[in-house]
C-alpha cells in the first residue's frame, strides 16, 4: 500500500506530453490518384517556364518515364531558351497518393474561384486556388489547374505586395503515340489548345542556372505558409 501511495505523487510529478499542433483542413483535391493515374501515361512530357523578378527566363521539362498502378517516376531536366535539354536531368520516384495531396490547399486560407486562362496552350478553363498565408495578406501563391487536363497546375504564380515576383507556367504538353486510331500526340482533345506537335518540389535540376534560379525561388515560397509546404517540401510536382 505504502509502494502504491509513493508511486501516486510521483506520477502526478511526470511532466505532461507535448501537445499536437492540430491537422489543418485540406481542401480536396481536383485530381484523385486514379484521375493523375489515367490522365499522365508513360511518354508524357511537360515543359515550364520559369520567371523570376530580375533573372533570366529558365524552362524545365517534366517526363513520366515508368508508371505502375502505385505509382510513378518523373524525370526532370534543365532546358536551354530553344527547350533543348541541358544535362540527363534527374529522375524521382512517387506515389500516385502522394501526387494527388499536392493538390490540397489549407481551407482556412484558401479562395477557390473559375476563370479562363489565356496560356502558350490556348484558351483554357480553369480552377485557381489562391493561398494566402494568415497574417500577411501581402503574399499569396496562386495554382491554376485545368479540369480537362490532369496533372500539375498549368501555372503557378507567387505574388507580394502586389507584384508577381514567380512565374512557373506551361508552355508544351504532349502526349504519348497512339499505335491505332492516329490519335497521337496531334490529335484527339488536346489538339484545339495546340498539343501536336506538370512545385509545392525536392527535385535537383539539371544545370546550373535553373538550381541557381530556384534557390531565390525557395525561400520565398517555403516563407508563406509556414507549414514547410514550399517547392522544397515537395508542394509543387514533381
Amino acid at each position: 500500500m505504502r509502494a502504491a501511495l509513493l508511486w501516486i505523487p510521483l506520477a502526478a510529478c511526470k511532466p505532461a506530453p507535448p501537445e499536437v499542433a492540430p491537422t489543418p483542413e485540406l481542401l480536396p483535391a481536383l485530381f484523385d490518384a486514379a484521375a493523375l493515374q489515367a490522365g499522365l501515361p508513360v511518354g508524357t512530357v511537360l515543359d515550364y517556364s520559369l520567371t523570376l523578378a530580375g533573372l533570366t527566363p529558365s524552362q524545365e521539362r517534366w517526363e513520366i518515364v515508368a508508371a505502375t498502378d502505385a505509382g510513378v517516376t518523373i524525370r526532370t531536366t534543365a532546358l536551354d531558351a530553344g527547350g533543348a535539354p541541358i544535362g540527363p536531368g534527374s529522375e524521382e520516384p512517387h506515389t500516385w497518393t502522394e501526387l494527388e495531396s499536392h493538390g490540397r490547399f489549407p481551407a482556412a486560407f484558401t479562395v477557390v474561384r473559375e476563370d479562363e486562362l489565356r496560356s502558350p496552350l490556348g484558351a483554357l478553363p480553369v480552377r485557381i486556388y489562391v493561398v494566402e498565408p494568415p497574417g500577411d495578406e501581402a503574399k499569396a501563391d496562386l495554382y491554376y489547374f485545368a479540369p480537362s487536363m490532369p496533372g500539375p497546375p498549368v501555372k503557378m504564380e507567387t505574388e507580394a505586395d502586389g507584384e508577381i515576383v514567380f512565374t512557373m507556367e506551361m508552355i508544351r504538353r504532349t502526349l504519348p503515340s497512339v499505335e491505332k486510331g492516329g490519335g497521337g500526340a496531334a490529335g484527339g482533345p488536346w489538339a484545339a489548345w495546340g498539343l501536336g506537335g506538370w512545385i509545392g518540389c525536392g527535385f535537383v535540376c539539371g544545370g546550373a542556372e535553373v538550381a541557381f534560379f530556384l534557390s531565390f525561388v525557395d525561400p520565398i515560397l517555403d516563407g508563406y505558409t509556414g507549414s514547410g509546404r514550399g517547392r522544397s517540401a515537395g508542394w509543387l510536382w514533381p
